[in-house]
């Protein structure tokens, strides 16, 4: 899992191959990061944990779509 605040943190992590996590408090605005299609889209730190609670029980989708926590 790559989190990141940058449109390049994004494409590194598809490259990479491993899921990717855009940080909306960061230097790239949300708007940026969601072009880029990132696995996760967040607004605050606390919703990295609802994400690896996820991911540790694997029930996340595989879809090229943002996924946005309603928490």
């Amino acid at each position: 899992m790559y989190i990141g605040d940058e449109t390049r943190d994004i494409n590194s992590a598809k490259k990479s191959h491993v899921k990717s996590v855009g940080v909306t408090w960061g230097f790239n605005s949300s708007e940026a990061l969601e072009k880029e299609k990132p696995d996760f889209l967040i607004n605050h730190p606390h919703e990295l944990i609802t994400i690896l609670d996820h991911y540790q029980y694997n029930i996340l989708d595989d879809s090229s779509k943002v996924n946005r926590l309603i928490i």
